[in-house]
């Protein structure tokens, strides 16, 4: 049609003046060949690979890959991300073959923006584990670095533990771990759990510094979910913690915000937690505030079958006796078959 001949042709000419762009030329160029492809469909569907392979290859140019700050990668990656799968392949080559230059703050915003953007294959988070075992590189990190290094190789399922530990020791270091915000807390927490790596020194310092009643009452509902999943996964029973995010998912309206996944993170955490639990807790007013939740409304019906078995689970095991929502849970599991 008329315009996939006009995408083709503005992309044939983008193609050719290629080899002549400045680094801002060329964040500029694709920044708006990305704007464009919200706009229309042609510019990503259709999106050659040539173009791709053009852009990636004078983006690897000493000329262009030297001139490149923190703020031009990541609109280089968001913006090969925004134009689908064509441009994929190339912005996980670039990943891969730029990172071996890249200062740490390039390193972490490189994960950053694949877990943004979904590009979650092994190669190039390879090639950052790489150089982060190198000397020095995790020293430049800040704490939202980190996070974002831990939750990316999370995500990935790239389980270094030497990685994960030089991770963990830069947030140990002074003053590093209270720059945490309450979703790096929750990130850093579900990555190391998620992993299966019990780094107790880590999780303590995250819950001691960062968890008292100030801190939560800036977690969201995830985030709240999120930790409680962490700490009963890992096996770190820390009741002082459990108990203030036991608190903030209690707090006035807050249970509103919680998703289907968020409400049985929260049940299955503090049912497995509670049998450590040495500080009289009452546990039955947070499931009870739980299940009535679950039973607002069609909310039941968003959950799967491993969500209605986790929550069935969640108050079998504590002992706690809710019919209605029983009744509710068993109605939905006949509606999966």
């Amino acid at each position: 049609c008329d315009v996939r001949r006009e995408v083709e042709l503005l992309y044939d000419e983008v193609q050719a003046a290629t080899g002549s762009m400045s680094a801002e030329q060329l964040c500029d160029t694709l920044d708006a060949l990305a704007k464009l492809s919200l706009q229309h469909a042609a510019f990503r569907v259709w999106l050659a690979k040539p173009l791709a392979s053009a852009l990636h290859r004078w983006l690897l140019h000493p000329d262009v890959a030297g001139m490149l700050g923190i703020q031009q990668t990541e609109l280089l990656s968001s913006a090969f991300a925004t134009m689908m799968d064509q441009a994929m392949d190339a912005v996980e080559a670039w990943q891969e073959d730029c990172v071996r230059g890249f200062s740490a703050q390039h390193i972490a915003l490189t994960a950053w923006v694949s877990g943004r953007h979904g590009i979650e294959k092994e190669v190039p988070m390879t090639s950052l584990t790489q150089l982060i075992l190198q000397d020095d590189i995790v020293s430049g990190f800040n704490a939202q670095d980190v996070a974002s290094m831990a939750w990316m190789f999370a995500k990935v399922g790239i389980k270094n533990e030497k990685v994960m530990t030089q991770l963990a020791e830069r947030v140990l270091q002074e003053g590093v771990a209270l720059s945490l915000t309450a979703h790096d807390i929750s990130r850093m927490a579900r990555a190391f759990a998620r992993l299966g790596i019990k780094n107790v020194a880590l999780i303590n310092r995250l819950a001691g510094e960062n968890l008292d009643e100030v801190s939560l009452s800036n977690f969201s509902a995830q985030d709240v979910a999120d930790t409680a999943w962490a700490f009963a996964t890992l096996g770190i029973h820390n009741n002082a913690t459990m108990a203030a995010l036991a608190k903030r998912t209690l707090h006035d309206g807050f249970l509103s915000s919680f998703t289907a996944q968020d409400v049985v993170n929260t049940a299955w955490a503090f049912a497995a937690w509670f049998g450590f639990c040495q500080t009289g807790f009452k546990i039955e007013v947070l499931m009870t505030r739980l299940s009535e939740r679950i039973l607002e409304q069609d909310f039941v019906s968003s959950f799967d079958a491993q969500e209605v078995a986790y929550t069935a689970w969640s108050y079998a095991t504590l002992g706690i006796k809710k019919e209605e929502l029983m009744a509710r849970l068993a109605e939905r599991t006949l509606e999966h078959g």
